[in-house]
């Protein structure tokens, strides 16, 4: 358990890396999703652009306030 814990915190860290060398921002994660937004971009065309590469996000318009983020 422990080990299979700590696999996922590692992909988690550097998957959240990568993201940050790419411009996106948003709080940490302790989870098993990551909340991030990128500020040239919309939520809502993040998520409509990633969704024609078969790569599928959760994108919530509502509230106004968590609209441009994407939970990945």
């Amino acid at each position: 358990y422990h080990k299979a814990t700590d696999r996922v915190i590692a992909t988690r860290e550097r998957f959240m890396e990568r993201l940050r060398k790419m411009g996106f921002y948003g709080p940490t994660s302790q989870a098993n999703f990551v909340f991030q937004a990128h500020p040239a971009f919309s939520g809502a065309e993040l998520a409509a652009a990633l969704r024609q590469e078969s790569i599928l996000v959760r994108h919530f318009a509502r509230p106004e306030r968590i609209e441009p983020y994407l939970r990945i």
